[in-house]
């Protein structure tokens, strides 16, 4: 390739994979097979792994920053920031140009994981020669694919909806978005499936992602899985009472109370529980995405 990116290295597939090592040696090998004349865009974290620091082709990195100071560009390192509103995300990139202003860049409202993979597109979109007005028409007229991240909302209520996709990194990710929503201050459901490929150290996973909820009276989780019983110690142990967390065979309790919730709703979990089946309502007129105004 002429460009490759690599969004994160996380914990992910690493039952077949022997562990972020692993998942590191797999990811590596596209970047490493850039054209001479090309580039390979990660993230700054990518190179916690020796296999990354290694590599012998240009490489470009991105790292948020809590502010972006005066100084002179670095040619493989680029800075960005993030401000989240109700219905945008704002990112401010200091793209590596001698004499270039930060550029400023608009999307509709995303998580941090998210706005930090919008950052590696719009420093591949730069180097390809686009210009910036270009790259923010087109990131204006983006939105993640249906069940993939949505935030939707549907009359009074919003929703977090990924049916596609559940590891710890993007379970942290979504909850963190979820949590400073507005609109999450009304009562919470989480609806969960399980998060799958992640070896012996599945459990404790769960365990964590349990103790994350941080749930608050009137907050209600139902969990579905073979580790269901983890997420719900984890609940348990970081303060929930008993009858906050629910463990299900199968989506018929949560289908029902989803019929009955009036509050904000999480619903995240690997593709195998098809989390998508309680959703029916969302195919009605009645739902909309939560767009930037």
């Amino acid at each position: 390739p002429d460009v490759a990116l690599v969004t994160l290295v996380g914990e992910a597939h690493i039952e077949a994979l022997g562990g972020l090592e692993g998942v590191a040696r797999e990811k590596v090998g596209l970047p490493a097979r850039v054209r001479d004349a090309g580039v390979a865009i990660f993230p700054e974290s990518c190179r916690t792994y020796s296999v990354f620091r290694q590599l012998h082709v240009r490489c470009m990195t991105v790292e948020r920053a809590d502010v972006l100071l005066p100084s002179e560009p670095s040619a493989d390192h680029t800075y960005f920031t993030v401000t989240h509103r109700e219905d945008q995300t704002a990112l401010t990139i200091a793209y590596p140009v001698e004499g270039q202003r930060p550029l400023l860049f608009t999307l509709r409202r995303v998580t941090d994981g998210m706005a930090q993979n919008a950052v590696l597109a719009v420093c591949a979109a730069l180097w390809l020669g686009l210009e910036p007005a270009l790259i923010q028409e087109r990131l204006r007229g983006w939105g993640p694919a249906p069940l993939r991240g949505e935030i939707r909302r549907v009359g009074e209520r919003v929703f977090y909806l990924d049916c596609y996709n559940a590891n710890p990194a993007s379970m942290a990710d979504a909850l963190a978005t979820f949590s400073s929503l507005d609109a999450a201050q009304a009562p919470r459901l989480y609806l969960l499936g399980n998060m799958e490929e992640l070896g012996p150290g599945a459990a404790e996973h769960h365990r964590e992602l349990g103790r994350r909820l941080s749930l608050r009276p009137g907050d209600h989780v139902c969990v579905i899985g073979p580790d269901a019983p983890a997420v719900r110690e984890g609940a348990l142990a970081a303060g929930a009472r008993a009858e906050q967390v629910e463990v299900m065979d199968d989506l018929a309790p949560a289908a029902a109370r989803l019929q009955a919730w009036r509050g904000a709703v999480f619903l995240k979990g690997s593709r195998r529980y098809r989390l998508e089946t309680v959703m029916t309502e969302l195919t009605t007129a009645a739902s909309t995405p939560l767009t930037p105004c």
